[in-house]
Formats: structure tokens, C-alpha cells, sequence
């Protein structure tokens, strides 16, 4: 399983570029970042990426954060597996589900962009907060309780999506064991008690680390607060994040045709899977069936209650692993009860365990050769293209004549019909990129930058003691470059 992941993620783990957020980290200071982190309601988070940011040295030491990001991965990924095993799945379907998780779109970043190489621990942690939350509920064991509200809060006030990430959890086990519909709901709202309860815990520490530091709030803080809003973030929710979720390993935005066809036949899949394996009324099998549907979509609650309505894979990493589990445990079940199915000593049993392994293996093949793909094509390729760029640029700048660089800005930049950040062609669309950027180059070049003007305008200035950096060349060569593409 490890050797899986490692020959998909390690090599741009490894190599040499930045995206986005990444540079302006890199030249900001600690105290500024605590201060950033802080006022958006991520202070431990924030100081781990403070501390990680500042240990590294410029570019090139970027890949032991990647690293220790790939290290989460591959424990979040093993988690995941023997949680499945737990449940009841069989030990391959278990490390075949795991591991194709695991190249999900949602995960491509998490060991390959800095910026979040805290992404998959916290994720983890959030994990062990569902998982301890129904460990208690099965067993009542206090600590259990403990474990589960600490970590949540924790997770709260580090990254609250990856916290939703708990929802996971009662979705694998109530899809597999098949509780009765009653105990599956009442142990839902427990579940929602002590998201609730670790939210209030969080809210009120960072009230009191507001007060103690006059922070201002942030747009990250808002909640909705109309019925027409929430109604809205119902439409897009719907629409919008469940049937990405029901396209696994599949970034480009369909058209609503499109999305139908793909995504309606795996939702049907599931639904009726779902149905098939619960037992009882037709009351109860609604009900069962609806619980699990409800804690899927709970993966997602930090977004559904914000009024931003933003498609971003690392939002869904929750729902996306939930679906694609529960599709590959609805194939499974339909396969088991074909004719024969689920008997070994049956005719041609041998040849159909041989084919449903192939498959797997294949499925494993091509969505490992796509999350290379992803990744170089979102982020190494684009950074070593801009760093040629940027470092041709600024190789005539001269300390004793340049008194200022000028970032000259194209009107708009390339992008393609992928989703979220997937559609972006390079990160200097990101207006936040070129300045740090450039700073960081000339500082490689052995300048001292620390109080060099490097501005960021859309007209050319020339004059003997500005630099000028004019990017809308590089824009139009990758606007030509998009356009050829298919």
C-alpha cells in the first residue's frame, strides 16, 4: 500500500517548486503568520506552519515539508484501512479502498503543496475523533469520550474541514455492520453533540485568545444566517459538491448532461446497495439508508454552514473518500449476489476472484498514473516553467543601478474547465504569487532584498534605476499553449 502512494507522491514531494501560498510564507515572518492564522481561527495550525516555514530555507527546503505531509498521508491511508477491517470489510477490498482513496483528487495536495502539509495529520485526528466518539458509545469508556472531544477541538482550531472529516467514521461502520436504524440515528446526534460541543470549546478559546490579542474577525468566521442562504447553499450542495463526490478521480467540470449521466448512475448504486443491505420496513430501510446519507453529507457541514460556496477538492475530502467507499462496498455487494456469487466451490469461481482482482489492480494503475498526472500538471510543471521564466527575467538586475523591481500584470490569465484550483495553469494568476516570488529568486541570486521595493502594476515603466518584469509575455505563451490542448 505504501509503495503505492510513495511511487505516485514521493517524486514531487521531492522536487523543486512552490504554488501559491507557499511563497508568500516563505517570505513572511512568524510573527505575521501567527497573526494571520489567529485572526482566521486557526492558531494551532498556524503555529505549526510558522515553525515549519521557518526552519526551511527558501525553495529548495520546501520538500521536508512535503515530506512530513507524504507521512501523514501514508498513516491517514492505513488508518482508514484497518477501520474498514474493523467494520467487517475483508482485508483486500479494505486495502483496495484505502489505497485508491488515497489517490483521490482530494488528496493529490496533501503530500505535494507545503502550504497544507499539516492537511492529512489533522485529517487523521479528525478520524480518531469519530472513531473514539463510537468507541465510547459502544463501550462507555470515559477517556474515550475525553480523546474524542480533545481531538475535535483541537482539529477545530487548526482546520475545522478536517474535522468533519470524524463523519467518515459512522458512515463506514453503519454501511458495513448495519446497525438498527434507532441506535445508527441516536449515535448520529451523539456524534453531532460532540462536534457541537468541541465547537463551542473552540469558539470560546479563541474568543478569549481575540480579547487577549485584539484580533479583528475574519470572513473566515461567517456563518449563514438567512433561510433564503441556507436554501441556496442546499441547491448548490446538491448540485454542486455531491455529484463531484459520485465522479471519483475525475477533475474536469462536466456540463449538467454530463454530470447526470456520470454521476446519477453511481449515486443509484449506492442508494439501492444501501437499501439491499438494511433489513426490516420499508420505514426502517429509509431510515437506515437516510442516516448514512445524512453523515456523508455532514463531511461537508464547515462549508454548509458558510456562505461562501467555493468547489475545492480539499474542502471534500470527507465526502469524496465516503462515496467512493460506499460505491466500491455497493459493487461488492452486488457482485455477492449474483448467482453463485459468493461460493468457492462454484464453476468458474476461480476465474471471477481472478478477473474482480485484476480489475483492482487496474483501477489502482490508471487513478495512480492520473494523481501523477494532477500533480505535475498543477503544480511542478507550471513552477519550473515560471521559475525559467522569472529567473531569466531578473538575472540583469543590478544592486548598484536597480533601485525598485515593477511586476508588470497581464489583464487575465489562461485557465482550463478543470475544478477549483485544478483549472489553474500557473500560479501567478494568484495575485499574491509574483511579488514573494521574485523577492525569493533574487535573494538565491545572493541580493539582499530585505528592503528592495518590489511593486506589482499593470504598465510598463521604464527607466534606468526600475526592473522591469513584464509577465503578460509569459501569459500569452501559455494561453497559446492551452488553446492547442484538447
Amino acid at each position: 500500500m505504501s509503495s503505492v502512494l510513495l511511487v505516485v507522491y514521493l517524486p514531487a514531494a521531492l522536487s523543486r517548486h512552490a504554488w501559491s501560498d507557499d511563497l508568500p510564507f516563505l517570505t513572511s515572518t512568524t510573527t505575521d503568520l501567527l497573526d494571520q492564522t489567529l485572526a482566521r481561527g486557526r492558531p494551532i495550525s498556524g503555529l505549526i506552519q510558522a515553525v515549519g516555514f521557518g526552519s526551511v530555507d527558501g525553495i529548495g527546503g520546501l520538500p521536508t515539508l512535503r515530506v512530513l505531509g507524504l507521512c501523514g498521508l501514508l498513516l491517514l491511508v492505513d488508518w482508514f484501512r484497518r477501520l474498514l477491517v474493523r467494520s467487517g470489510l475483508p482485508a483486500g477490498t479494505a486495502l483496495f479502498i484505502a489505497v485508491t482513496g488515497g489517490l483521490l483528487p482530494s488528496f493529490h495536495q496533501m503530500p505535494t503543496w507545503a502550504t497544507i502539509f499539516t492537511s492529512s495529520w489533522l485529517h487523521l485526528l479528525g478520524g480518531i475523533g469519530g472513531a473514539r466518539y463510537l468507541r465510547w458509545a459502544d463501550d462507555r469508556r470515559r477517556r474515550d469520550l475525553v480523546i474524542a472531544v480533545v481531538s475535535l477541538t483541537v482539529t477545530m482550531l487548526s482546520y475545522p474541514p478536517a474535522a468533519m472529516f470524524c463523519w467518515i467514521v459512522p458512515v463506514v461502520r453503519f454501511s458495513i455492520e448495519r446497525p438498527p436504524p434507532r441506535e445508527a440515528a441516536l449515535r448520529t446526534l451523539g456524534l453531532a453533540a460532540t462536534v457541537a460541543a468541541s465547537t463551542v470549546a473552540g469558539a470560546s478559546l479563541l474568543g478569549i485568545a481575540g480579547r487577549l490579542f485584539d484580533l479583528q474577525r475574519t470572513d473566515h468566521l461567517r456563518v449563514v444566517s438567512s433561510l433564503d442562504a441556507l436554501a441556496d447553499k442546499a441547491v448548490w450542495f446538491v448540485t454542486r459538491p455531491v455529484l463531484i463526490a459520485a465522479r471519483p478521480f475525475n477533475t474536469w467540470s462536466p456540463s449538467p448532461i454530463e454530470a447526470a449521466l456520470t454521476a446519477l448512475p453511481v449515486i443509484g448504486i449506492v442508494v439501492l446497495a444501501l437499501w439491499a443491505r438494511a433489513t426490516g420496513s420499508v420505514g426502517r430501510r429509509t431510515l437506515s439508508t437516510a442516516v448514512i446519507g445524512i453523515c456523508t453529507a455532514l463531511t461537508m457541514s464547515s462549508h454548509l454552514v458558510a456562505p461562501d460556496n467555493q468547489v475545492e477538492y480539499r474542502f471534500m475530502t470527507g465526502i469524496t473518500l465516503a462515496v467512493w467507499a460506499l460505491f466500491v462496498i455497493a459493487v461488492r455487494e452486488m457482485a455477492e449476489r449474483t448467482p453463485l456469487g459468493s461460493r468457492p466451490r462454484s464453476p468458474g469461481w476461480a476465474t471471477r476472484r481472478l478477473a474482480g482482482g485484476t480489475a483492482m489492480v487496474l483501477v489502482v494503475v490508471l487513478a495512480g498514473s492520473e494523481a501523477r498526472a494532477s500533480v505535475d500538471r498543477l503544480m511542478v510543471s507550471p513552477s519550473r516553467d515560471k521559475e525559467a521564466y522569472l529567473r531569466s527575467a531578473v538575472s540583469t538586475f543590478d544592486p548598484t543601478a536597480h533601485r525598485e523591481v515593477a511586476i508588470v500584470l497581464p489583464e487575465s490569465w489562461p485557465s482550463t474547465r478543470r475544478l477549483g484550483v485544478f483549472s489553474t495553469v500557473t500560479d501567478l494568476s494568484h495575485p499574491w504569487v509574483a511579488e514573494p516570488n521574485v523577492r525569493l529568486l533574487l535573494a538565491e541570486n545572493g541580493h539582499d532584498v530585505s528592503s528592495l521595493p518590489v511593486r506589482t502594476t499593470e504598465r510598463s515603466t521604464p527607466q534606468p534605476s526600475i526592473l522591469v518584469v513584464d509577465l503578460r509575455p509569459f501569459a500569452e505563451a501559455l494561453s497559446g499553449a492551452t488553446a492547442e490542448r484538447p
